[in-house]
């Protein structure tokens, strides 16, 4: 007979509530000051319930120690293996490292930096010994061991769920980090990082799509452009109109609901105004 394994699960999705909805009370403040409210306000919840007991704080602040985890630092989380068996696109090394090496050219305009370090987590051992090689000028830290553990064999025991707890709370650290959001890693790193600052919401790039919550509610942007149709995959829309976005194509259109007419379709992404959101 099979062991009975005890879980205690969290349900965002309940009533009329569904992320990313903020509630009024705490959105009146938080959208005057943070750029994105509804990570924001689910990083709440996702960094209490991720709260480490004793001994794993213990062996976090060893392993700060070990990997000489010091700022400035930008973490990147490259998610293989199972990911790309349909569910998830390849992105090479190559295309994380682009926004690292932006990231570090516009912070050393303000501040000399000795050494570049990148906290390097993934699923994929030999990333490590690529990272190495081809940015020798960078500096990679992290837990070669957590990668081995995370293969399809072994992904399902308690030692490769304290590697994956480790690489998120590392991430949630850095300055910047560069994911994509079909992992969540890279989400929950997100999310916790909203808690550490006033507002994190410009420190991550998301190679893949924008943030969103399954089964929840829609972001309504605000358009700042006049926009007219090209084509049949298109829609029109007037400056100030609001829109339902579903997700970014990273090719310089968004796919979404025009909400005045009811249409669906593409829109080019710049016409929109990302401090000119509305939340629920």
């Amino acid at each position: 007979m099979g062991h009975l394994t005890r879980l205690q699960i969290v349900d965002l999705n309940t009533g009329n509530d569904l992320p990313l909805a903020v509630p009024d009370i705490l959105l009146k403040c938080n959208q005057h000051f943070h750029g994105h409210p509804g990570p924001w306000w689910v990083g709440q919840f996702v960094r209490y319930i991720f709260r480490p007991n004793h001994t794993l704080e213990e062996s976090l602040k060893n392993k700060e120690k070990r990997f000489t985890f010091d700022h400035p630092i930008v973490g990147i989380q490259v998610r293989r293996t199972d990911k790309l068996d349909g569910e998830a696109s390849f992105h090479s090394l190559h295309e994380y490292m682009i926004h690292v090496k932006r990231w570090f050219d516009v912070a050393e305009t303000k501040t000399p930096i000795v050494q570049r370090k990148v906290y390097l987590a993934t699923d994929d051992p030999s990333l490590f010994t690529e990272a190495e090689h081809t940015y020798p000028t960078y500096s990679f830290i992290g837990d070669v061991n957590i990668s081995i553990r995370a293969q399809l064999s072994s992904r399902y025991t308690l030692e490769s769920l304290k590697g994956v707890i480790t690489d998120v709370h590392f991430l949630s650290m850095c300055d910047y980090i560069v994911c994509t959001l079909s992992s969540g890693v890279c989400r929950l790193a997100y999310e916790i990082m909203q808690t550490r600052h006033a507002d994190a919401s410009s420190r991550v790039k998301f190679l893949d799509d924008i943030y969103y919550f399954i089964g929840g509610a829609p972001e309504k942007w605000i358009s700042i452009y006049n926009h007219e149709a090209r084509n049949e995959d298109e829609f029109s829309f007037k400056a100030v109109d609001t829109i339902h976005n579903y997700g970014n194509h990273w090719d310089g259109f968004s796919k979404g609901k025009h909400l005045r007419s009811g249409n669906e379709g593409l829109f080019p992404s710049y016409k929109w105004d990302r401090f000119g959101k509305h939340w629920y």
